[in-house]
């Protein structure tokens, strides 16, 4: 679906503080609301949920650096949340203006989020073609009323899901739900752990 993304030059680079104000997770309760998503209509398709032609648990940050070449702006494990690291990718494609975001916990991908917006306006029409491509590729037998609204949650047989959120801004959220990320979500101590200022790590950079 998303395979025009691949190596695409023309980019627009923004400084840290528009990434900062992108960036979707400050803190645990974020992690958990992506991966816990409220999305009333839900489906199951039997194909394996990809991302730019990546199965989500494929992802890696070097399967994403062979696929979109160097991203744009890098938000590092030390300077947010403990452990956390995102990768951010900003396309423009005629006047679409994609930005995706690669966030990592602890080495692992959790999930990917895809905001799209347009040098104009994004029109409602625009927004129904794009979740279009998205059931055509996933739901070819099922007949969804897009016009009771946009929202959906697809899942696949590893459990991993899209979620369409048609908010302030429209995004699809492509979410890594193994056994390995829901297990590293629920450690009763991981909210310490990520607020934790890592004091020797930091010295590494000066010594």
């Amino acid at each position: 679906m998303l395979s025009f993304f691949k190596k695409n030059k023309n980019k627009n680079a923004r400084g840290k503080s528009y990434y900062n104000r992108e960036n979707l997770v400050h803190n645990l309760n974020d992690f958990i609301s992506f991966f816990e998503p409220e999305t009333i209509a839900q489906y199951t398709t039997l194909e394996t949920i990809k991302f730019n032609g990546l199965s989500l648990s494929k992802i890696n940050e070097n399967s994403i650096k062979q696929t979109l070449e160097e991203p744009d702006f890098t938000f590092k494990e030390k300077e947010g949340l403990n452990g956390h690291k995102v990768l951010f990718y900003r396309h423009i494609v005629d006047n679409l203006i994609f930005l995706m975001q690669f966030h990592f916990l602890k080495g692992n991908f959790l999930f990917v989020s895809n905001t799209t917006s347009s040098s104009s306006l994004l029109s409602n029409t625009d927004k129904t073609a794009f979740v279009s491509r998205i059931t055509n590729k996933y739901l070819p037998d099922t007949n969804i009323d897009l016009e009771k609204g946009l929202e959906i949650k697809i899942s696949d047989s590893h459990s991993n899901f899209l979620n369409v959120v048609d908010g302030v801004n429209f995004k699809v959220i492509y979410v890594n739900h193994s056994q390995k990320n829901q297990q590293l979500l629920k450690n009763p101590n991981l909210a310490n752990e990520l607020m934790q200022d890592d004091f020797d790590a930091k010295l590494n950079d000066y010594f």
